[in-house]
């Protein structure tokens, strides 16, 4: 069978939202028997290219009797910010399209995105969209990553919204050579968000190695992640998800010893959209352990039974590793801004790899049975 779909996401860009488009289509395929036949809405490319309302009245009449299914997600969706004053969703739509395009309209793996001390605008038009979805029946989900209570705090009490694994979790994987990984040592990956530097790197922190309160987080990076390559003879390989985050590796290069970036550090490559997202996450796969920033760097992580440890200035990595039970495994930089728990962490998870990677393979199946039943569910809205 096929299953026509409308599929509004980021497609062609973040390789982190990559990986969940991938892994959502792989696995609604598998769990629901069908071939999905994907026309894609690219939330972002619209943003780029200035398109404000990136589904009109025209087009879903147009898209009347040749589509089944209107998927919309997952990644970091729930945004508010001034440009989607429409839905109070990066997919900018008018919620009374939910009734108009009569097919099922599934809501899958939401992020409640908005960085801390901003403010979300538009919350009205977020409950317009839920009070449709209520009406008809229809499914509206969030990833699991705290976006439910992030969520609730904004708009109270949401007894519909069901929370599922970010389908990034199942990224799929396609085997490749790699040299970036040094084969006789183990191998850390680094991945740090180069983008929105004042509120990743803390609320102090005003520019790339620089801070209003004399916090230098990079060089203060730098100088645990030379300690673990002269304590543990790691291998570093940086890690950017996009372009904007070799910014910040640059400034970690430069504060990193030369004998470190010559003897023990290589860069990943920087790939874009779900096509490119099993080369991509093969590095994450037969990697050792993972530090990271994003999002999908702790899911991806986990779903490919990778130990991560995460550096959480975002409040969707330590809510993921707290609703996964690795809430421990986590650096809260507003907290700890000289990072001086980082040490022992990373210490700690060197030297018990094969006990961590064990904790989560016993993750692995039950976020992966949640995801079954969240299909099934979509099965029974589209009668099959």
């Amino acid at each position: 069978m096929t299953l026509r779909v409308l599929h509004a996401a980021t497609h062609g860009h973040n390789i982190g939202d990559g990986a969940l488009v991938a892994g959502m289509h792989a696995t609604i395929e598998e769990d629901l028997g069908t071939r999905l036949e994907v026309t894609p809405i690219d939330v972002l490319g619209c943003k780029l290219r200035g398109r404000r309302n990136m589904l009109t009245e025209t087009e879903a009449a147009r898209l009347r009797g040749k589509i089944d299914l209107v998927l919309v997600g997952g990644g970091g969706m729930i945004e508010g910010g001034k440009s989607n004053y429409l839905s109070g969703l990066n997919f900018n739509f008018d919620p009374e399209l939910i009734d108009l395009l009569d097919v099922p309209w599934v809501f899958y793996a939401l992020g409640f995105n908005q960085f801390r001390h901003t403010l979300f605008l538009h919350r009205g038009r977020l409950r317009r969209v839920l009070e449709h979805v209520e009406r008809r029946g229809l499914l509206f989900s969030v990833r699991n990553d705290g976006s439910r209570q992030r969520l609730e705090r904004l708009l109270g009490p949401q007894p519909s919204v069901v929370t599922i694994p970010d389908p990034g979790c199942y990224v799929p994987t396609r085997a490749r050579p790699l040299p970036e990984l040094d084969p006789d040592r183990r191998n850390v990956l680094v991945q740090l968000a180069g983008d929105r530097f004042g509120q990743r790197f803390g609320s102090g922190a005003s520019r790339l190695g620089r801070s209003l309160r004399g916090r230098d987080p990079i060089r203060n990076l730098a100088a645990i992640l030379a300690g673990i390559v002269d304590r543990h003879a790691v291998h570093l390989v940086l890690c950017p998800h996009l372009l904007v985050d070799l910014r910040v590796l640059s400034s970690l290069v430069d504060a990193l010893p030369q004998r470190v970036v010559r003897e023990s550090t290589t860069l990943g490559p920087v790939l874009n959209g779900a096509g490119a997202a099993p080369d991509f996450f093969e590095l994450y796969r037969r990697a050792d352990l993972v530090i990271g920033m994003r999002g999908h760097s702790a899911i991806c992580s986990v779903g490919l039974g990778t130990p991560f440890i995460g550096l959480a200035s975002h409040d969707k990595v330590g809510g993921f590793l707290d609703e996964v039970g690795l809430a421990e495994w986590s650096v809260d930089i507003d907290r700890d801004p000289t990072l001086r728990g980082l040490p022992a962490l990373l210490d700690r998870a060197i030297a018990g790899l094969g006990h961590y990677r064990a904790r989560i393979e016993r993750l692995r199946p039950v976020l992966r049975q949640q995801t079954r039943d969240f299909h099934a569910r979509i099965g029974r809205l589209l009668g099959r």
